[in-house]
């Protein structure tokens, strides 16, 4: 497990740097026909590395000018919001890729796109066209949950996670953000205090707003930084799922100057839980 010896910007852009090379050796790479599903792979590695992108260029801070005076400043909870995108997107690949077995694989994608189109039969359309693609969609959801019921593996659920399938569309079939994050290989003590922490951000509770009221400048850096080891976990295990999907990317990392912060990072549940006292 990493150490506060270790520099967590510095192991965070180089991770990141490796990542974003990871990800764009695979770009481009045709799909075979029928396996059009695998294609949400570079769609959410993608999303991770806009988003972890988007993390270091708050982290870095800037300087407000008022009247001729400059006031630095780091916003943290920006931070703390992108991060939160950034556990959830991880838990979401692993969770449906990150199987050995392709039907599984196949199968959790399928309830995931169902969960999404069915996301927008709720919003409303005004235009003629967009209550065409709302109707078409509808026809596409019925179709993909016909194919879901046939699935051994939907077959293998209990009744509760069937119904939360057929009544809500959870793609989590029941499962809350907890235990996909165990599947995921967090420990359930260390992502419970996470992420909460930053939902508090992402809710606009009392306790982040004081915090960010209070804090001065190096106080916002400070806790910036520190946060960072969350995104460096992700990416760690991002790259662990990926290296093994993809034999290029696989290369890029072990050609890469990032293999010592990789092993940091890539410490299993066990380590996170000896740390949270689980």
């Amino acid at each position: 497990m990493h150490t506060p010896s270790y520099d967590p910007k510095a192991d965070f852009d180089t991770l990141l740097h490796t990542l974003m090379r990871m990800v764009d050796a695979q770009a481009g790479t045709p799909i075979p026909p029928g396996q059009e599903w695998l294609n949400d792979r570079q769609t959410l590695a993608r999303k991770l590395v806009l988003h972890l992108i988007s993390v270091g260029g708050i982290q870095a801070g800037g300087t407000l000018v008022i009247d001729g005076k400059y006031a630095p400043f780091v916003d943290h909870g920006s931070v703390n919001v992108m991060l939160r995108a950034v556990i959830e997107n991880f838990i979401v690949f692993a969770v449906i890729y990150g199987r050995e077995d392709d039907e599984t694989c196949r199968f959790r994608h399928m309830a995931w796109k169902v969960s999404g189109l069915n996301d927008r039969q709720r919003r409303f359309a005004k235009a003629q066209e967009l209550r065409d693609k709302l109707a078409e969609e509808k026809t596409q959801i019925e179709a993909l949950i016909e194919q879901i019921r046939k699935f051994p593996q939907f077959l293998a659920l209990s009744e509760r996670r069937q119904a939360a399938f057929i009544k809500d569309r959870d793609w989590g079939l029941g499962r809350k953000w907890p235990e996909l994050a165990e599947e995921a290989g967090f420990h359930p003590e260390y992502f419970r205090n996470v992420y909460y922490f930053l939902c508090d951000y992402s809710h606009s509770s009392w306790n982040a707003a004081m915090q960010t009221g209070q804090a001065t400048p190096e106080d916002q850096r400070d806790m910036a930084t520190s946060m960072l080891g969350v995104a460096n976990f992700c990416m760690a295990h991002f790259m662990k799922l990926y290296k093994e999907l993809f034999a290029v990317a696989r290369e890029v990392l072990a050609a890469s100057g990032a293999v010592p912060a990789f092993k940091r990072w890539s410490y299993g549940a066990e380590a996170q839980g000896a740390h949270y006292g689980g």
